[in-house]
């Protein structure tokens, strides 16, 4: 009974002690436009950038990676017809770089919340379109977006966490609206179906 008694105050603060806030978040899709229709049998995705995972960069926090949202772009985008051929879609920078803000000191500072961060984003993607018969790229296009937002310094992770979501969705979307133009313009008799 005293062994009971002594494990009581133990269960009642454990039951107080809440879980770390999550979130989950819908995955960025491409629906809303008509496939791409090219003559090819296959999408590859080559990653050449590779993460720090160490400061300035932070894309590792991110609650989708460009990776992830790439893939799923070429998924919903891309529409496969031929029997040959690749459109290889190269990811040569996928960074957020945190940089710290200049805060105001002293009494004034106390009472101001400010913005404290400046998150970089930058996102560069070629895409390369090989036929069946051939190791040499017969179209190209290449797309660079940046972003850059700020958050106060009273923000919780949850609202960080939403700002990478926010800005990773922003920068796919500008994505695509330029790479569907580039594709149009360059990829001529490779395409197999209006879009």
């Amino acid at each position: 009974m005293i062994r009971y008694l002594l494990l009581l105050p133990l269960l009642t603060l454990m039951a107080c002690v809440e879980a770390p806030a999550s979130h989950s978040y819908p995955p960025v899709r491409f629906q809303q436009s008509a496939p791409i229709g090219l003559n090819i049998q296959s999408v590859e995705l080559v990653k050449e950038y590779q993460s720090p995972f160490a400061p300035p960069h932070v894309e590792h926090q991110m609650p989708y990676s460009f990776e992830d949202m790439l893939r799923q772009w070429s998924t919903d985008r891309i529409n496969t017809t031929g029997q040959g051929g690749r459109l290889e879609l190269i990811i040569k920078e996928a960074s957020i770089k945190e940089a710290p803000l200049p805060l105001t000191k002293g009494i004034k500072g106390a009472f101001t919340k400010e913005q404290s961060e400046r998150y970089d984003a930058k996102l560069l993607v070629a895409a390369k379109l090989y036929t069946a018969d051939s190791h040499l790229f017969a179209a190209q296009a290449e797309v660079s977006v940046t972003k850059s937002r700020t958050l106060r310094e009273d923000a919780t992770i949850l609202q960080r966490e939403q700002l990478f979501y926010d800005m990773g969705k922003e920068i796919m979307t500008a994505f695509d609206t330029e790479i569907t133009r580039q594709i149009r313009q360059n990829f001529g008799s490779h395409i197999s179906q209006q879009f």
